[in-house]
């Protein structure tokens, strides 16, 4: 142990109270001998310096034989609480007008914008006959349809609008999912560096069963409805129906609001467009200057509530 006397080397963060034997000499070779392929990265993870704590690795890898899935969740959502400014898209608060505050660039590159023009030429070129169709069979947001309705004339105005719908529609489906098991996981039409950049940006590692695994955890969904609503801010003209996005990311009310308030949104009630679900009682989110000033966050409960 750790704290034993005549131990050479030893350190101070042994998980033994002091004063007390730790028992983990005897755990670790049960360990060694029954699960090494285990033993080195839970070492590692439980940061119990050059010995385990026999006790609480044991918990650990029981869980993972008995309940993988569940396990998994439950680490990633209580990983260290993140700062918001990690989850929201970059705010420039010095911004002279509404559309530099959220910065188109830093939800979509230059690069990533132009990968968009092959698979949102068919929102490009939509008929009226094919939006009502897609609206029966629900095969994209609501957000998304209603604003293929109000695609502008001009060709240039057009095909901008039609990048960013198809993009904002991907990256909402991609919140639906829970573990990315597959390498391609919005099919072979989206393209390459975009299926990188949902990877990179919204989904955490983490280490399940002897592989590494991407989880769109609680924090991810976070962050992805955050930039689904800077882009749909973008989009239609930085005032946005907030309760329409979150129907679409299937999130409660009351994190929706959280989420627009952080990103300094101000929220009014408005009645919804007919046939919309709860068309009497929607929210509205505008970004206007000057920006609504931010509340100090010192809460720790908030931030996790955040992520």
């Amino acid at each position: 142990c750790a704290r034993s006397k005549g131990t050479q080397g030893a350190r101070t963060t042994c998980c033994a109270p002091a004063g007390k034997r730790c028992r983990s000499s005897s755990n670790q070779f049960v360990l060694v001998l029954f699960f090494p392929r285990f033993f080195s990265s839970l070492e590692k993870d439980l940061g119990c310096g050059h010995v385990l704590c026999g006790f609480v690795c044991m918990v650990r890898i029981f869980s993972s034989f008995l309940l993988p899935s569940k396990a998994l969740i439950q680490d990633v959502a209580q990983d260290d609480v993140q700062n918001v400014s990690t989850i929201l898209p970059p705010c420039n608060e010095d911004a002279d007008k509404p559309e530099d505050v959220y910065k188109f660039e830093d939800i979509l590159s230059p690069a990533e914008y132009e990968a968009l023009q092959a698979p949102a030429a068919a929102f490009v070129n939509i008929t009226a006959e094919e939006i009502t169709k897609k609206t029966e069979d629900k095969s994209h947001c609501s957000f998304v349809l209603e604003e293929l309705k109000f695609l502008p004339t001009d060709e240039k105005s057009r095909d901008h609008k039609a990048r960013c719908l198809w993009f904002l529609d991907t990256l909402i489906k991609f919140s639906y999912l829970k573990v990315i098991k597959k390498k391609h996981p919005m099919g072979p039409e989206c393209p390459h560096i975009i299926s990188r950049k949902l990877m990179k940006n919204f989904t955490s590692l983490t280490y399940n069963n002897g592989s590494v695994q991407n989880l769109i955890s609680a924090s991810m969904k976070t962050k992805i409805t955050a930039y689904v609503i800077a882009l749909a801010l973008h989009i239609s003209k930085f005032q946005t129906d907030l309760t329409v996005l979150q129907n679409d990311l299937k999130l409660q009310e009351s994190r929706m609001t959280d989420i627009a308030r952080a990103m300094r949104l101000k929220i009014s009630k408005v009645k919804g467009l007919p046939g919309l679900e709860n068309d009497h009682n929607h929210k509205l989110g505008t970004l206007s200057l000057p920006l609504p000033v931010q509340k100090a966050s010192g809460n720790q409960q908030k931030r996790k509530k955040m992520n």
